[in-house]
């Protein structure tokens, strides 16, 4: 055999023997060790229901969501991710004007909110005179240009583009003999998963203080695409001012609550619908000390809320800082996306 051959041959044994003694068992220790602040850092970037999984993997992830530089990184994440306004993105302003003809609709926009249009309501609302004065609340945000109202006890979809209207039918799967009902509506999202409209109410039953104690309260979700409600489990308290709102992607409960000397305001999220186990309280903001209650989410998920003077303010949820709109006289503030698309979208 030439000797350039065997050379040759000779080098691939070599190489073999090499290869295979990589490859062989051995008693070396392999670090897998990853560092804190990488691990928390590409889990600050996960949707909830994501994490909420993970914190079975080991003991310190378990606790999560009481470590306070995870915290901060998810909370900035969430806002910077989701629901930046476009440069279509208008301010719906819902004002009730004592001695000007009640309930008033205008649309804000611009960069400080300067442009002001006035829109009509529906004119159903205002058959019946008797109701002149009754709550017209819009419920969370506008979703692909609908808004969820409610009016005297009645829940409307209303686009205000293409002025198309719709009416959701009455829940009746709660009833008790002995106790008044109360409907309290909190909240309009939009189920990604399911391509589904759902609106979120709280049934509240008002009993004699001095004879018995009401049952629930009680939670239902409706389904847009059924048509239908069915019960929702979670667990809160009765008396206590709160709000179900979309922020950047996530069900949100923002609750607020006064000391002697302050006001605060709780904000959760919710992991998965009809979960209980999946709210996951973000933050406490406080002491404040001129606000009164938050309204609305506005740009990268922060909150709109009214001080006491009645003005619009944001509060930034990732920096603490509270910054005044110009905006006064304010009764609900929500964020506007005009939409050509029927009411529940294409599909429905």
């Amino acid at each position: 055999m030439a000797p350039s051959i065997l050379k040759f041959f000779r080098k691939k044994k070599k190489t073999i023997q090499k290869f295979e003694k990589s490859m062989a068992p051995t008693n070396e220790k392999v670090s897998i060790y990853v560092p804190d602040d990488i691990t928390f850092s590409i889990l600050s970037k996960l949707p909830l229901k994501s994490v909420n999984r993970f914190t079975c993997v080991c003991k310190s992830w378990t606790l999560l969501f009481e470590n306070s530089y995870f915290m901060n990184m998810f909370i900035k994440n969430m806002a910077l991710k989701y629901h930046s306004l476009t440069d279509e993105s208008c301010l719906l302003l819902n004002h009730f004007e004592i001695f000007d003809g009640g309930w008033k609709l205008y649309l804000l926009s611009g960069e400080r909110f300067e442009n002001k249009v006035p829109l009509n309501w529906p004119s159903i609302f205002d058959q019946n005179n008797n109701y002149y004065y009754c709550l017209r609340d819009i419920l969370g945000y506008a979703i692909d240009g609908t808004l969820c109202i409610n009016h005297h006890s009645t829940i409307f979809l209303w686009n205000p583009t293409t002025e198309d209207l719709n009416i959701v039918p009455k829940n009746k799967a709660r009833f008790h003999d002995k106790f008044k009902t109360e409907f309290i509506i909190h909240g309009f999202v939009y189920d990604q998963i399911k391509d589904d409209y759902n609106i979120i109410h709280c049934v509240e039953y008002i009993g004699d203080y001095f004879k018995a104690a009401p049952p629930g309260p009680y939670w239902d979700i409706y389904s847009l695409r059924r048509n239908s409600w069915k019960k929702l489990h979670v667990d809160m308290r009765r008396w206590i001012d709160r709000r179900l709102d979309l922020l950047n992607g996530h069900v949100t409960m923002i609750s607020s609550y006064e000391t002697r000397t302050s006001y605060h305001i709780s904000i959760s999220i919710l992991g998965e619908l009809d979960v209980k186990e999946s709210w996951t309280k973000l933050f406490d903001v406080g002491p404040l000390s001129d606000t009164e209650y938050p309204i609305g989410v506005c740009k990268k998920g922060n909150i709109f809320f009214l001080n006491d003077d009645y003005e619009l303010s944001c509060l930034d949820l990732t920096t603490g800082i509270i910054e005044k709109t110009g905006v006064n006289e304010v009764t609900q503030a929500v964020i506007y996306d005009k939409s050509f698309f029927p009411i529940g979208g294409i599909n429905n």
